[in-house]
């Protein structure tokens, strides 16, 4: 992926003045949070007191069940990082980055950081005030899984803290300016940052707790027309054409298990976009098996057409298996209305019968040259059984 250029100025000259944070967290007051203006400084501000953002574009390392937990206020930040730690073992994806954040908490505990985080404090009506963080996730969950890794203090006196950059007010334009600055975002990653711009410039901001956050971004594709202009305007700001940003855009479709594989793989927008081709029961594991077999781009494309062959056969299959019941279903009707009704005489008047009420020979004929062939292919059948 080509390093991004951010002009930031384009980024934090358009979209809505007002930078929302609606419904981003459990509470049990239908109130939502307010902000309160203060100076900005550099803080340190103790684990606990911190939530980060589950809507930013970078990649969340929490799966969805845990993540539910940890913004539900069911699991603190070291149960969370108890959870994450022993998951490193499950998959060699999650155990890279772990181990990554592991030694950016090592980095930060042995050379103080460098650069702080940045977020701002949320005073909700009848609880504790906490900050909200805008910037650097990554540090957070370093500091908290080394903290259970060594058994430090979680004492909210004596725990570790972040170093945090106050800001007056939450802004995901920002936000998203920061993620765009790394060079190793993903190809959702940098969907998922599109769409936030694309979201927020049209005023649609995440409203709901029990969201999951891929929904929010989704919501972008789900927009019949965008207004004239605005996409170009994004695809400007960050350094792409339109039609660039489309084509990740459209990545938001495949489904939340493909798009975490993706992240954590940090799979490319030419691979996911071959995958969106294959069957949608097919995509995970055809993923999943190019990952493992480190297949080439034809190895790849030749799986995913297989798959579309295979769904065909099987589609057609599945309808040869209706007909044969249908016929079969005709068949005994028919033998049940013989032997239920002896009293309509032999099959010689039943033909007659038919015959009357049939004007065509060339239908009569035809009838009785599809009973005769499935008369023989039965006794064929029947005499295979025998042997």
């Amino acid at each position: 992926m080509p390093k991004t250029k951010v002009d930031i100025d384009k980024i934090m000259g358009f979209g809505s003045d007002e930078n929302r944070i609606d419904g981003l967290l459990h509470d049990e007051t239908t109130e939502q949070p307010s902000t309160k203006q203060r100076p900005t400084r550099a803080v340190l501000v103790p684990l606990s007191q911190i939530v980060p953002d589950r809507f930013q574009p970078r990649a969340i390392l929490l799966t969805p069940g845990v993540m539910d937990e940890f913004y539900s206020g069911k699991k603190n930040v070291y149960e969370t990082a108890e959870v994450l730690l022993a998951s490193q073992d499950g998959d060699p994806a999650v155990g890279r980055e772990i181990g990554e954040l592991l030694r950016l908490g090592e980095s930060i505990l042995a050379d103080n950081q460098i650069q702080p985080a940045t977020g701002t404090w949320m005073y909700p009506q009848g609880g504790k005030p906490y900050l909200y963080l805008e910037s650097g996730e990554r540090r957070f969950w370093a500091l908290a899984l080394q903290a259970v890794q060594q058994g430090l203090s979680r004492d909210p006196d004596n725990e570790l803290r972040l170093q945090v950059l106050e800001q007056a007010a939450f802004s995901r334009r920002r936000q998203v300016y920061e993620n765009l600055l790394r060079e190793d975002l993903c190809a959702i990653d940098l969907a998922k940052a599109i769409a936030s711009l694309v979201l927020e410039a049209m005023g649609i901001f995440p409203d709901d707790n029990s969201a999951e956050p891929m929904d929010y971004f989704r919501k972008v594709n789900a927009i019949k027309r965008l207004p004239d202009g605005l996409l170009e305007k994004v695809a400007t700001s960050i350094g792409y054409s339109s039609s660039y940003c489309r084509r990740y855009l459209r990545l938001l479709d495949l489904d939340d298990n493909i798009l975490r594989f993706a992240s954590l793989y940090r799979i490319d927008e030419g691979t996911l976009r071959t995958i969106s081709e294959a069957p949608p029961q097919d995509r995970y594991d055809i993923l999943n098996d190019a990952i493992q077999k480190k297949q080439t781009a034809d190895e790849l494309r030749a799986a995913v057409e297989e798959a579309k062959s295979r769904r065909k056969r099987q589609k057609h299959q599945s309808s040869n298996g209706a007909i044969f019941k249908k016929v079969k279903s005709k068949i005994n009707s028919l033998v049940k209305v013989v032997d239920d009704h002896p009293d309509i005489g032999s099959l010689d008047r039943i033909a007659a019968e038919i015959s009357a009420t049939v004007k065509d020979p060339r239908e009569l004929a035809k009838m009785a040259g599809v009973l005769e062939k499935l008369s023989v292919g039965l006794r064929k059948a029947i005499a295979r059984r025998q042997k």
